[in-house]
């Protein structure tokens, strides 16, 4: 899987309808001139890793304010993989928070699966996976693994993908419903 592929499809399946706002994730300064990244500087020899650009989410998508944070994972998707400020603002009430999972090894759209989980549901369920010693979720089950399959856990929110459009959510999903969960 690509790195962040999946700000990449999140961002094409919203922008055909909402103004979506990406903030820029860590990373290094590149070249002007040859655009190749600078990871340390050549003067006093210290880190040119630039911290993320703002405590939020990965996106903004406006259709009310929604903060959707983006995550992937080939084989498995560690459940922990949300920094404390991010989650400090997905815990705000007032707004509606989801989680974009994309998960596979194939290329396109087979052999991989995404979904739009509701923040507060998402993280009832990672509370009660953690509580059971549970810190990953599989793509797809193997013989050795224990770990639950995201499509046990999250095929409630499972997207679609439409040859010929991308990634679609499905018209039964909560998102059309304003995002609340009831």
């Amino acid at each position: 899987m690509r790195r962040k592929e999946s700000e990449e499809v999140l961002g094409e399946l919203m922008r055909e309808r909402y103004f979506v706002h990406k903030w820029r994730d860590r990373g290094f300064v590149a070249c002007p001139h040859c655009h190749s990244r600078i990871t340390v500087c050549p003067n006093c020899r210290h880190s040119m890793l630039l911290p993320k650009a703002q405590t939020y989410p990965d996106f903004l998508v406006a259709r009310q304010y929604d903060y959707v944070e983006c995550k992937q994972g080939e084989e498995s998707w560690s459940i922990t993989d949300v920094t404390p400020n991010q989650e400090m603002v997905l815990d705000d009430q007032e707004l509606n928070s989801w989680i974009f999972l994309f998960l596979g090894t194939g290329k396109n759209y087979r052999g991989k699966e995404a979904y739009l989980i509701p923040w507060i549901t998402f993280k009832s369920i990672r509370d009660g996976l953690l509580q059971k010693g549970v810190k990953s979720v599989r793509y797809q089950a193997s013989e050795k693994s224990r770990m639950p399959l995201a499509a046990e856990l999250f095929g409630n929110w499972a997207l679609v993908y439409v040859r010929g459009q991308g990634w679609t959510i499905p018209i039964y999903h909560v998102w059309w419903k304003g995002g609340r969960v009831e």
